[in-house]
């Protein structure tokens, strides 16, 4: 199914519409999600919401505000095994 040339996307998308290309819109997850589908692979029924109906709808609620303060954590790594403070973290034990 082809997603239709309305010159705007609708908020709301099914999966079976989204590819890879869409990933400014979708977010990664739900364009992985829509390759899967595409490819035949066994994905349960979804839709997913456009980045720009997602802002609109947290405008004001502080969501945007908070997912940003945990986006400046940099990501885990093997080396760390709980996070002490928002930018460091242990090292796991040793296991010699």
């Amino acid at each position: 199914m082809k997603m239709p040339d309305t010159g705007s996307p609708p908020p709301i998308l099914g999966l079976e519409v989204v590819t890879a290309a869409m990933v400014p819109l979708v977010g990664g997850k739900a364009a992985n999600l829509g390759e899967l589908l595409a490819a035949g692979l066994p994905v349960p029924d979804g839709f997913c919401l456009t980045t720009e109906a997602y802002r609109e709808a947290t405008a004001g609620t502080g969501a945007r505000a908070s997912s940003q303060t945990h986006s400046n954590r940099p990501p885990a790594s093997p080396r760390c095994s709980t996070w002490t403070t928002p930018n460091t973290c242990s090292a796991p034990a040793s296991s010699q």
